[in-house]
This record gives C-alpha cells, structure tokens and sequence, in this order.
C-alpha cells in the first residue's frame, strides 16, 4: 500500500539563543519549527522526510488526539537523533534523511501537530535549519471494484489476471496481494501472487 503526503503548515522559525545575547558572542544554538496541519483529520504518521542543512541533532515532539476531555499534551517521539557524526565537519549536513514510524519512542497515530528542535552545538556554521519537508500517511486501501477498472484497460492481460485473481479467491489456497502505483488512474496495478504461508 503506497503512502500519500499529508498537506501541512510549517511556521516560522523561532530561535533559542545561546551565550551573552547583548555581545556578538550569542548565537542561536537550537531552533524550533512548529508544523501543523489544518486541513486534514488527525492521522498516523507513517514517514518523515527532509533534507538537512548543518543541523547536527533532531528532537520531535507531537501532539495528538485523545479525547475532547483530556488536555492535550507534548510528548517526545524522537531525541537528539544524530544527524551530522561531527558536528564541526561538513558529513551529513546536507543529507537527505527518511525518519519512519517504527524508529519513533511512541505511539504516532491520531497526530494533530508535530514540533522539530534542531540543535547544532558549533560555531562553524552562521546558519542551520531543514528543507523540504515531507510529511506521510498511509494510502487509503484499494477497493476491489477498482481493480476492475484497470483489468479492463489492460485489456487481454487484464482479464487473465482477474481470472487468476478469481481462482486464487475461490480456491483460498494462495494469498493475493494487490499493490498500485502512487497515481491510481495514471498507472496499471500489478497483481502479485505468493503461497499461501509464505514467509510464515
């Protein structure tokens, strides 16, 4: 099953400076990016994305959906997940980086907003911050009446792969998995087929 991006709301940026602020001495060592999403229902977070730029480490907290009776509170997910080895060398700071649900410290299901800490502890770099941001859900499931619909453009291989799909569900001897391609209508499913038991 694919995963379909989840629109969002990246606010501003908001420093946390660290040394004396009043001398040139003070820099921001930490920044929080607040991410909310206002247009959709809360959802189970699958995958982040993004691409880094000279942060060093990551902390992510989210807030999610209990009840309307129970306040809703910040928990921390993720914690100073390394994203440069060293962060006075360049490795890692310009990294595309994939951060998936089952690296996350709780549970990621019925997320409202998610809060990113970026640290980098060195005065090597005027500037950090992340780029790109992508956040992911799980696609909704593919009904089998719309499988019909790309049998029939398929044509004859179409239909020999219904009749197979067919036999398989009568028999209920093997397992029939159907995957699609992210853009439904612009693709042709494939139909894959695997014993049943396989890999059990």
């Amino acid at each position: 099953m694919s995963l379909v991006s989840v629109p969002c709301h990246v606010k501003g940026t908001v420093a946390l400076q660290v040394g004396d602020v009043r001398t040139s001495q003070g820099r921001p060592g930490v920044l929080v990016i607040d991410v909310t999403f206002p247009s959709v229902a809360p959802f189970e977070l699958q995958e982040i994305t993004f691409k880094n730029y000279y942060t060093a480490f990551l902390s992510i907290r989210v807030r999610k959906y209990t009840s309307m009776h129970t306040p809703v509170k910040w928990v921390t997910c993720l914690r100073d997940y390394c994203l440069m080895p060293d962060p006075h060398s360049e490795e890692g700071a310009q990294e595309y980086v994939s951060l998936f649900k089952h690296q996350m410290l709780c549970d990621m299901a019925r997320v409202l907003e998610l809060r990113l800490i970026l640290r980098q502890p060195s005065p090597l770099w005027l500037s950090f911050t992340v780029e790109e941001l992508q956040i992911y859900q799980q696609g909704p499931k593919l009904q089998l009446g719309e499988l019909g619909v790309g049998w029939q453009r398929m044509g004859k291989d179409g239909e020999a792969q219904k009749e197979a799909f067919m036999e398989v569900n009568q028999v209920g001897m093997l397992e029939a998995n159907v995957s699609m391609c992210p853009d439904l209508w612009g693709h042709l499913p494939l139909l894959e087929l695997k014993p049943s038991g396989a890999g059990r």
